[in-house]
């Protein structure tokens, strides 16, 4: 049985332009935590979520704690 994966090339090539752009946006902020794109993150990621507030963490560990 084969098992579809995520192809995560074709997805990276439909959004690069923007992902650069996100990525030159917070490196030329100098703000890599605790910084403005963390906080939009945030608040677009709850309302994602459906929940009222999100929190970015430093890892996977740390979400579970």
């Amino acid at each position: 049985m084969a098992i579809q994966v995520w192809d995560y090339r074709a997805e990276y090539e439909a959004e690069r332009d923007d992902i650069l752009a996100a990525v030159d946006q917070v490196l030329r902020s100098g703000r890599l935590i605790l910084g403005e794109g963390v906080a939009s993150f945030e608040k677009e990621f709850a309302g994602y979520c459906g929940a009222s507030h999100g929190v970015g963490v430093g890892s996977g560990t740390d979400a579970l704690m």
